[in-house]
């Protein structure tokens, strides 16, 4: 019989409004992102196939279109531990 790691027992921390945060290096986290990576690789594949897609992927090659999108995902990522500090 395995024993369970105490620091796996350990609850996440917790913000100002009770809600419990997700730390980056979770597993939880890491499935997200999979999971987001997944579903984002997928509605690619399928908008390429489309005669008339719903979002041109044409648009992301645009330069401001893809730093404002590259800029959004950087505040994104530096903001989210924020969430967890006390």
């Amino acid at each position: 019989m395995s024993t369970i790691q105490p620091e796996l027992l350990r609850e996440p921390p917790r913000r100002a409004n009770g809600r419990r945060c997700l730390r980056l290096g979770s597993r939880q986290t890491a499935t997200m992102v999979a999971a987001a990576l997944a579903l984002l690789a997928s509605a690619v594949w399928a908008e390429a196939r489309t005669a008339e897609p719903v979002i041109p992927l044409g648009i992301a090659r645009q330069r401001a279109t893809a730093l404002a999108i590259l800029g959004s995902l950087a505040v994104g990522t530096v903001r989210m531990p924020e969430n967890c500090r006390s």
